[in-house]
């Protein structure tokens, strides 16, 4: 006898669709690279089109998704083709030691002359077209801002600093970590103190002008800290303000501020 089974009822499935994650702000890209770490790298005879995989691999290293960030080859600038490599006296390759991505980048970007822009979760890189390039100035005030934007200390760790101490470890730091200037004998930033405040050490506890500093100081320990935000915050905490010129960064007291005024005499 034939027996009529019924069909298995199938229940339709729903479709989850996961919500895609936004990309991270240009601001948020730009801090993600000079918070990222690299202990030690080395780019073995380094070319703008092994640029993007470099990179692109210490960021996995470094545990950074390529959703946040990750680096792409756009409209490279077309080079003869008699003349198969574009950097013909460039290094063997380039070692790097306790870098920020953006320090590493800043300094593949000058010696392989290509240039580079951030955009929400991604660097795009592109070879400069050297009948358009021009040499950046290397000096002035735009140039000391733009190393103070751009160049990062990796770790501070400050217990009762001085003013001075402060401004001497920002001079080496500044020289050391300067990827920005080719010319060695240029590296860095100078700085002056001008009409000396009192010596106090650094806290975060800092008293207003003209008030005395308290006990027990406060150490101070940072990571990833801009010579601007450093500098800013010296200034908060010693009460003192900062210029720039064409050649240093002058640091001045603050002055005291100015007493109340009296009262005016009631009338008799």
């Amino acid at each position: 006898p034939q027996t009529n089974n019924p069909s298995p009822s199938t229940t339709p499935t729903k479709t989850t669709r996961t919500p895609t994650r936004p990309k991270p702000s240009v601001e948020a890209t730009k801090k993600l690279l000079r918070e990222t770490i690299i202990a030690a790298a080395t780019f073995d005879a380094p070319s703008l089109e092994k640029t993007p995989a470099f990179l692109n691999d210490l960021l996995t290293k470094a545990g950074v998704g390529k959703h946040d960030l990750h680096f792409v080859l756009r409209d490279p600038f077309s080079h003869d083709p008699d003349d198969p490599d574009p950097n013909p006296f460039g290094p063997s390759e380039l070692a790097f030691q306790s870098d920020s991505i953006a320090a590493i980048l800043q300094l593949t970007e000058s010696v392989l002359h290509f240039h580079s822009q951030v955009d929400k979760g991604v660097v795009f890189l592109a070879q400069t077209n050297p009948e358009q390039s021009t040499e950046p100035e290397q000096s002035g005030m735009a140039y000391i801002q733009h190393k103070l934007d751009e160049i990062v200390i990796p770790v501070i760790d400050f217990e009762n600093a001085t003013l001075e101490d402060a401004i001497d470890f920002l001079r080496q730091r500044s020289r050391e970590l300067d990827r920005l200037t080719p010319d060695f004998e240029k590296k860095g930033i100078n700085f002056v103190i001008r009409n000396r405040p009192p010596q106090r050490p650094i806290s975060p506890d800092a008293d207003p002008p003209g008030a005395p500093s308290h006990e027990p100081l406060v150490p101070w320990q940072a990571e990833n800290v801009t010579l601007n935000d450093f500098l800013t915050e010296i200034a908060r905490q010693t009460a003192t303000s900062w210029m720039i010129d064409e050649f240093a960064i002058t640091i001045v007291p603050k002055p005291a501020p100015p007493p109340p005024k009296p009262a005016p005499l009631s009338p008799e």
